[in-house]
């Protein structure tokens, strides 16, 4: 297993043994097409990736063993969280959102973490990884595990890898959920809704509680209360308790959290400001519009050719209309960004959010094409972020197949470049400023 990774991202030929320590050693593949168990040839799929195992069928003399080797073959790609839920149980995939619910087990190291989108939301099981105790609501992050579910609940489960927050503080609006037939479209994510307590309750002082309250007629959906241990500051959850309990059987309030789910409808809360009682009152549409279109997520430097995600439709029943100052660069009904032959642009996206007969109009100022970084800036991007980087050449040297593995800088430090295509080993000389 030494000589062969875990997983690939670009084409290659293994080197797939035949005989060890007077061991003789046959190969097969689950799929011929992607790694070649006679040739070694690994063969980049045309999209995402596909695990490859190899079998390694190990004899000497009349004793045979058969060794797996599982193999990732293929860069993942960044899925929104209704196409990750499309997946089939059991596929890895990479999803990025934003955190609606967080609650971390020191006893455990895990977290228990709800996230969403402006596609969907759905539930980490037991996230754990370095950094995962600092994740706070409102932080965007990137993640990858595998799909699963429980109870209905729609979720991600470990393994865990490429855990990353990318900002932090991001606000969340919270949805009304006022039918009972659609409370499973808003699983995992951010909402409110409006009941009366069902009858007085106590909250358990040493574990867990819920608390059910009736929606709409005899609907009941349950509070969940966090474990004790679930709190850095004990004052936090009694704050929470205080609330509860000084209510009485009949009283109407608002419950604000995640919409989780165990074969039924479970809200998530946390702090006492996560129950209003006596009821929310609704924003104004005008505030709702504006609400709206203040959270639209676009970047403002795009720097490949991708697809954005302009919705057409958001919370609070808003519909969203876009146009472009430049549909050639960026097309205002399909989202596909075009990159300009050099250099960059600047186009403005508009977005004009309606919710009833309320309208308001946010402008989005992006810089599209080549934006030349700092090697301190590359060096402190998240992984897998596209960018250009111009720099100096320091040492550098070739492959078998001149492809180069070089360093570089600039004024402020030094960064890796892994193998530059052959195609430009004339340019790669110490000494020449390049752009990467």
């Amino acid at each position: 297993k030494g000589g062969i990774n875990a997983e690939y991202t670009e084409n290659t030929t293994l080197t797939l043994p035949t005989s060890v320590l007077g061991t003789t050693i046959s190969w097969a593949s689950s799929d011929n097409a992607l790694i070649n168990p006679t040739t070694g040839e690994l063969t980049l799929p045309a999209e995402g990736q596909v695990e490859v195992t190899l079998t390694a069928t190990i004899t000497k003399g009349d004793v045979t063993k058969n060794v797996e080797i599982k193999v990732a073959v293929g860069a993942l790609e960044l899925l929104s969280i209704a196409d990750a839920l499309a997946k089939p149980s059991g596929s890895k995939v990479w999803i990025e959102g934003t955190v609606s619910y967080f609650v971390y087990s020191a006893s455990f190291s895990n977290a228990a973490v709800f996230l969403q989108d402006n596609t969907g939301g759905i539930f980490l099981f037991r996230l754990a990884g370095d950094g995962v105790a600092d994740i706070k609501v409102g932080d965007k992050i990137r993640v990858v595990g595998n799909r699963t579910a429980f109870n209905g609940l729609e979720q991600l489960a470990s393994p865990w890898a490429d855990i990353e927050v990318i900002s932090s503080g991001n606000p969340l609006i919270a949805e009304e959920v006022v039918e009972a037939d659609n409370f499973i479209d808003f699983q995992s994510q951010y909402v409110y809704m409006t009941g009366t307590l069902k009858a007085p309750v106590t909250i358990s002082t040493t574990g867990a509680s819920n608390v059910t309250i009736l929606v709409m007629g005899d609907k009941e959906v349950t509070i969940n209360v966090p474990h004790p241990g679930d709190y850095a500051d004990p004052a936090v959850r009694a704050a929470l308790v205080a609330v509860l309990e000084g209510m009485q059987a009949g009283d109407t309030f608002s419950v604000f959290g995640a919409l989780g789910w165990n074969n039924g409808p479970r809200m998530m809360v946390y702090t006492a400001a996560d129950i209003v009682v006596g009821g929310y009152v609704e924003l104004t549409d005008a505030e709702k519009a504006e609400q709206v279109a203040t959270l639209l997520d676009i970047d403002d430097e795009i720097e490949a050719a991708v697809t954005l995600n302009l919705p057409t439709t958001g919370a609070h029943g808003s519909t969203i209309a876009w146009t472009s100052s430049d549909n050639a660069v960026i097309d205002p009904t399909t989202g596909v960004v075009t990159l300009p032959a050099s250099g960059n642009v600047t186009v403005a996206l508009t977005a004009t959010v309606t919710v009833g007969e309320e309208e308001f109009v946010r402008e989005i100022v992006i810089t599209v094409g080549e934006i030349v970084r700092t090697v301190t800036y590359a060096r402190e991007a998240i992984s897998g972020t596209i960018l250009t980087v111009q720099g100096q050449i320091t040492a550098v040297q070739f492959d078998s197949s001149d492809r180069a593995v070089l360093f570089m800088e600039d004024a402020e430090a030094g960064i890796y470049v892994y193998k530059v295509p052959a195609d430009f080993k004339a340019d790669l000389v110490v000494g020449n400023v390049i752009k990467v």
